[in-house]
């Protein structure tokens, strides 16, 4: 019996990323272009990034399609079938980061809390 082997396709080569603190790449101004997404909506965007400590966001395309990430976090699909894509996918992006550095703050208020010394009456 001859031996197979699986031949993957290779994924595609990443942009530059967008340093939140820097104006977009070229690739995020055209996404953003496309959407009509003017430069209030990327500010309101990096805003949103800056407050939740975002440094960096990628787009990288691979066999699942594209994808957005932010610092290695909470990756979202660019989905071409959503009528505004970018906008979408940063919109997930942000809500989900949200909800997370929520819940590690109960998180970090709990411990806290526990080792917390108890008041004596």
């Amino acid at each position: 019996m001859a031996s197979q082997t699986w031949n993957s396709p290779v994924s595609a080569p990443s942009p530059a990323p967008w340093v939140v603190a820097k104006p977009p790449p070229a690739w995020f101004a055209e996404l953003a272009a496309k959407e009509s997404a003017g430069d209030d909506a990327v500010a309101t965007w990096r805003e949103a990034l800056v407050e939740l400590g975002v440094v960096e966001v990628r787009l990288t395309s691979d066999v699942r399609g594209v994808t957005i990430d932010f610092d290695g976090t909470a990756p979202q699909a660019v989905n071409d079938d959503n009528a505004k894509p970018l906008t979408s996918a940063i919109g997930r992006g942000v809500d989900r980061l949200r909800t997370k550095k929520k819940s590690e703050d109960g998180d970090r208020a709990r411990r806290s809390a526990r080792d917390a010394p108890e008041e004596s009456e």
